[in-house]
């Protein structure tokens, strides 16, 4: 009655309310481990994979996703169309019942992919347009992992796990050039902008070697924690090396020339994958309304179950988004169980990843003008 009486006062109760419930949203949308409140990653969807779905690549063109798959014989691929996954094909090598593919190499040049098997020590290669099976390669070395072409898409390395070798292949003949001893468990793989060095992360410990393409040795190793770690995947960026930690939980930005720390942070436990984004455009300067900064995506698998790291954890495991310049948070999602391959289209408007105990694959829109 008082209100009807003092309709200022009535007017202002309900600015009030109108504000309180305001912030209620805001807080409940806003992240408080990141740096920025400002909402980067919306969720679209997400579809069935194979088993033990081990890592995620987008084609070139945007219009495909490859998810290697470790317990099928084989490759799933979706097409990506309006915001929407849908299933293709799975790709199977003729005569072949193993399973255990793992990583993937995208080679634009000659229209193919190439998918590392651990299980018959051989990447094979697909044609990239028609899917068609082409070739395999043996690589000389045993339970081959990680496949990383050169800066002129002339020499493929590959890291072989339980030999601690990688190996050496001309991506023209498909023939295998030579194998080098770099350490136990050599895993991660990044080859400097002149292709002279190749960075090799060693997953037993916290340490990069640093092998001389030129001479065929390893000419440095950058320890770059003292005691425990498992370095797992590291990426070249303009002179300094970005690399996940999976043992520490941490992505760590070290100098490439002298492995000096430039800085690190802890990001979520067992710290699966990372991929770099940098923005493009036309003459290579930012366009209006799009991303200014490169950008670091992670996945954080989660705690893993106290009995047996196959099983479901105590959590579910995170993807992030950090600041290449300082690994701030910058937006983080949960996925679901053990979230490892990573992937984020040429363009920088869609992010997947795939959750390896549940056989999916989730797909996010990413608004690069929050970047």
């Amino acid at each position: 009655m008082k209100d009807r009486k003092n309709p200022h006062r009535a007017a202002l109760r309900a600015l009030h309310l109108v504000l309180f419930t305001s912030f209620l949203a805001v807080s409940a949308f806003a992240d408080p481990n990141s740096s920025s409140n400002l909402k980067i990653l919306e969720k679209l969807g997400e579809i069935s994979t194979g088993k033990q779905p081990k890592s995620a690549y987008f084609s070139p063109d945007n219009r495909r996703v490859f998810v290697p798959l470790l317990l099928e014989r084989g490759v799933d691929v979706f097409t990506l169309s309006g915001g929407e996954l849908r299933f293709e094909k799975r790709l199977a090598v003729p005569g072949s019942h193993a399973t255990g593919f793992v990583e993937a190499m995208i080679d634009e040049t000659r229209n193919e992919v190439w998918i590392s098997n651990m299980e018959e020590n051989k990447a094979h290669i697909f044609d990239l347009m028609s899917l068609e099976y082409k070739t395999s390669v043996d690589t000389g070395g045993v339970m081959p992992k990680v496949i990383a072409a050169n800066p002129n898409k002339t020499l493929a390395a590959v890291s072989n796990w339980l030999s601690g070798t990688i190996s050496v292949i001309n991506m023209d003949d498909k023939q295998l050039l030579w194998t080098l001893k770099v350490g136990v468990t050599p895993r991660g793989l990044a080859w400097s902008d002149d292709g002279n060095f190749l960075y090799v992360a060693i997953f037993d410990k916290p340490e990069i070697a640093v092998v001389d393409t030129r001479t065929r040795k390893v000419v440095k190793r950058f320890r770059y924690f003292e005691g425990t770690g498992a370095a797992r995947h590291v990426i070249y960026h303009k002179g300094r090396l970005i690399v996940s930690d999976m043992y520490r939980g941490s992505v760590c930005l070290l100098n490439a020339t002298d492995g000096r720390m430039l800085t690190w942070k802890r990001i979520g436990p067992n710290l699966n994958t990372i991929v770099l984004w940098t923005p493009q455009s036309g003459n290579g300067a930012p366009a209006n309304g799009e991303a200014k900064n490169a950008v670091i995506f992670a996945s954080s698998r989660g705690r893993n179950n106290p009995t047996d790291y196959t099983k479901p954890g105590p959590e579910f495991g995170e993807v992030f988004i950090l600041s290449a310049k300082d690994l701030s948070v910058l937006d983080k999602v949960t996925g679901k169980n053990q979230p490892t391959g990573l992937a984020v289209s040429s363009d920088g408007q869609f992010l997947v990843f795939t959750n390896f105990l549940d056989a999916d694959m989730e797909l996010y829109r990413v608004y690069r003008g929050a970047l």
